[in-house]
Order: C-alpha cells, then sequence, then structure tokens
C-alpha cells in the first residue's frame, strides 16, 4: 500500500471518476480537480487519508465519500473547494471540510449503515432516507448528460 500519492498536473484538470484512496498522504498540483464518485478509505494502519492540495483553482467533490480523509495543505492555498455533493458517514466528517470548504458540507448529505447499505439521514432533501449509492449513480448519470449537453451546444455555437 503507497503510503503517498502525488498527482501533478500542472496547468491541467484532473478527474478521478469511482477511485478508492487507500494511502496516507495524496499531493495534488493541477488548476482543476473533480472527485466523481468514489471514496477515501482507511489504510491498514487506521488512519485518514491527508489530501494536500496546491495551486489549485477549484477542486470539487461530486458524490465521494469524503468520510475518511481531512484536507492537508489546503489551508494555505487560495482553493475554491466544494464538498456540497460529497457524501459522508454520520458524526464522521473531518473539521479541515466543514472550516476550509467554499460552503462547508452539506448535513443532508451524511449516511448511516444498516447492514451493508448506506441510507442518507433523514432531512428534508429529495434524497433523505434513500440508498446512498443509488442516489449518487444517478446524480453522477445527470452530472454526465449535462456536460455532454453543454458540449454539444457549445459545439453547435462555434459552427
Amino acid at each position: 500500500m503507497a503510503k503517498k500519492a502525488i498527482f501533478d498536473g500542472a496547468d491541467n484538470e484532473l478527474r478521478f471518476e469511482e477511485c478508492s484512496f487507500y494511502c496516507i498522504r495524496i499531493e495534488i498540483v493541477c488548476s482543476k480537480v473533480l472527485f466523481l464518485g468514489g471514496h477515501f478509505g482507511i489504510s491498514t494502519m487506521s488512519e485518514d487519508c491527508k489530501l494536500n492540495i496546491k495551486n489549485t483553482e477549484k477542486v470539487d467533490f461530486f458524490g465521494t465519500d469524503i468520510s475518511s480523509v481531512s484536507l492537508g495543505s489546503a489551508r494555505s492555498t487560495l482553493s475554491n473547494i466544494n464538498a456540497l455533493k460529497a457524501i459522508y458517514k454520520a458524526g464522521k466528517i473531518s473539521n479541515s471540510f466543514t472550516n476550509l470548504a467554499k460552503d462547508g458540507v452539506d448535513e443532508t448529505r451524511a449516511y448511516v449503515k444498516n447492514g451493508s447499505r448506506k441510507y442518507f439521514i433523514k432531512s428534508d432533501a429529495e434524497w433523505s432516507e434513500k440508498v446512498a449509492t443509488i442516489q449518487v449513480v444517478e446524480e453522477i448519470r445527470q452530472l454526465k448528460q449535462d456536460e455532454i449537453e453543454e458540449s454539444q451546444a457549445q459545439m453547435q455555437a462555434e459552427h
């Protein structure tokens, strides 16, 4: 198991789809990052992952389970961190996300486990008490569809 992973994309955009990270320290250097689905897990040493974000303009956590990750050197960056669409186990969210993410985290995106399934907590949100994995798959499908439609509209506007 890796103890450190470095993703250096410089001015590029990085997109992590359905990735699972079980390492202790991840360092990302690029202009934009999208975590789409997937999760950060606890390694065999039972320590949370630490995510260091450097020189990054925008970081999105969309449908990503951030229960076991804390933001490291993001404290000293001007990164625009969006974790409102992230999911996390109820009662297990790092202070770094609540303090450093632009608008904090959405309290209705917390889930509880019942057997092997994760259910969103009861709230006023449309995903209230739904199976988290099914809801996230649908949200990601909609996001990708929106991206395709936006790309097609842009291509038509150029021609």
